[in-house]
């Protein structure tokens, strides 16, 4: 079976300077690939042998670029919901068009990055600032089920938006005003029918978003969004809501209240100082329990943050130092069984020593605790932790006309304290990494060697796993850089308990030559063996190869 897939986008374009550009341009490349696999003494997690075919071809029509991408490849596919996407925003001076699926921002707590495919323009004549966009968020999709009764496509309304942007100021100084209104389909899909709790839905947020800049050095950035939201547009029991302070005026646009919607609040604030070698911010964060805007995926909502952020630069600029401390809580309609708090911090410190030498260290901290909610907490499941993390990188190079060299020592370690005994069984652990880097490059030879140890250990307290081992590598170039040569080897050893566990070998080869200006042939190869080396572990291997081929035009 094949499968395709085409997709179109494009960005903004300046009209303005189509009279300047060439009236057709066709650029872009396109690929083929086969891949041989094979594995004895341990099940193969993929096909023998595959092919794909791919391509991203990009169209300039007076300036207005078109990329495109496709996709070909004979594997079977259970589902396959081919899709095409085609958008365009054009501008000419203070008027930008949104045409097509578009990823379009007004502010983070309302249409915050959605894609909608529809249509829209953004207008900042002077200082006036105005935006509409009205589309679709969803396409309807009816639910695909298996004899086992799972969905192997999950079905979703069609789903519509507008939202408005009205404001004033430039970018570093503006106050905007933000509506959207959106809602499902309910006759998009059958769902009366399928065992789900899917049901049709509707919103209505509104939103004022602004940023400032003043007194020089200070910056401010505040956003208030007020959400209702109906989680069933199907229910006839009235509401009692009258919304808040930015949604009550708007509630004539909201004619599908009832007794599933909901009410929340979502703020965010930063104020902060800053020179040019230092400065401070400090955040506060709070979304609440059911806020949801359908202009945006995702929100980690019932959470408070305040965090206090400063960084410091000296020494010309040769020592910087930045830090991150601050504190969470969730809970905040107090409707939970337990509250949790968190105490976040972390330091880093970046320097340098002339030109030869740089080094970073790092910390952080996060504690983590419950307190009684609606109910008395259980002693035997309460959660106290702490996690704490530290690492270091150290980094020094010398380069001559024939020679470089390069020398790199890393290190990190973490560890999670739990504190409540009935549980720290379970989840205390510290993991420690050593990693040291040695490159060499012969200049004249164009010949570069890697060559690095690694060494890793996990602590449990029922079990101790280390791993460690080197890896070498060269890289050579020939054919006036026509011709790359690649050659790895890495062996890694795992003990767990003091006691030899496995031992893993790896060889790949790499080599890409450019056939002429515009073919590139590519060629990977590489066995990974192991040996049995315990009673409970069998000895396997794998062989991969891939052959690539590419053309540029």
């Amino acid at each position: 079976m094949v499968m395709l897939s085409l997709v179109y986008s494009s960005h903004g374009q300046n009209v303005e300077e189509i009279g300047q550009q060439k009236p057709v341009k066709f650029t872009g490349m396109l690929a083929a690939n086969l891949t041989f696999f094979d594995a004895t003494g341990r099940p193969s997690n993929r096909e023998k042998f595959t092919w794909y075919l791919t391509g991203s071809p990009t169209l300039e029509i007076y300036g207005i670029t078109l990329p495109f991408s496709f996709t070909v490849s004979e594997q079977q596919r259970d589902f396959r919901q081919p899709f095409n996407q085609f958008g365009v925003s054009p501008y000419y001076k203070w008027a930008k068009a949104h045409i097509g699926y578009r990823n379009v921002v007004f502010s983070p707590f309302t249409l915050g990055g959605h894609t909608m495919a529809g249509g829209g323009v953004e207008l900042t004549p002077g200082k006036f600032r105005f935006g509409f966009m009205y589309g679709r968020l969803f396409k309807a999709v009816q639910a695909v089920g298996n004899p086992e009764g799972s969905f192997i496509a999950a079905p979703t309304f069609r789903r519509t938006g507008a939202a408005v942007k009205i404001g004033y100021g430039t970018e570093q100084n503006f106050v905007d005003f933000i509506v959207l209104r959106a809602k499902d389909d309910p006759n998009s899909i059958d769902y009366t029918t399928q065992e789900t709790d899917l049901t049709p839905a509707a919103n209505l947020v509104a939103g004022v978003y602004t940023r400032q800049k003043f007194l020089k050095n200070f910056q401010l950035e505040f956003e208030l969004a007020q959400s209702l939201y109906t989680h069933n547009t199907d229910l006839t029991d009235p509401d009692t809501l009258e919304g808040g302070v930015l949604t009550k005026p708007l509630s004539f646009l909201m004619d599908d209240k009832n007794s599933s919607t909901k009410h929340s609040t979502a703020l965010e604030g930063s104020l902060g100082y800053g020179k040019e070698h230092y400065n401070i911010r400090v955040r506060y964060k709070e979304i609440g329990p059911d806020y949801q805007s359908m202009g945006a995926y995702f929100f980690q909502n019932d959470v408070r943050n305040i965090t206090i952020e400063p960084s410091v630069s000296m020494l010309k600029s040769a020592l910087q130092i930045n830090g991150s401390f601050g504190y969470q809580t969730d809970n905040l309609d107090n409707r939970r069984a337990a509250t949790t708090e968190r105490k976040i911090g972390s330091l880093m410190l970046n320097g340098r020593i002339g030109t030869r030498y740089t080094g970073n260290l790092s910390y952080s901290n996060y504690d983590i605790g419950q307190a009684p909610g609606t109910v008395e907490l259980d002693t035997l499941i309460q959660v106290s932790q702490t996690t704490q993390s530290w690492g270091m990188l150290h980094n020094l190079m010398f380069q001559g006309e024939a020679l470089n060299h390069n020398l790199m020592i890393n290190y990190n370690y973490q560890s999670l304290n739990d504190r409540n005994p009935g549980t720290s069984v379970y989840t205390d652990y510290n993991t420690s990494t050593w990693l040291g880097s040695y490159f060499l490059t012969l200049v004249r030879l164009r010949l570069n060697v890697v060559g690095s140890y690694t060494f890793t250990t996990f602590q449990l307290p029922s079990k101790q796993t280390k791993i460690g081992g080197p890896t070498v590598g060269l890289t050579k170039t020939l054919a006036n850089n026509a011709l790359s040569i690649n050659l790895t080897y890495s062996s890694m050893a795992y003990r767990i308990d003091n006691q030899q566990h496995q031992t893993i070998n790896r060889l790949s080869v790499n080599t890409s030559y450019r056939v002429a200006r515009k073919h590139r042939l590519n060629l990977r190869f590489y066995i990974n063996q192991s040996a049995r080396e315990a009673e409970n572990v069998e000895s396997f291997r794998e062989t991969k190869g891939n052959i690539g081929y590419a053309y540029t035009f």
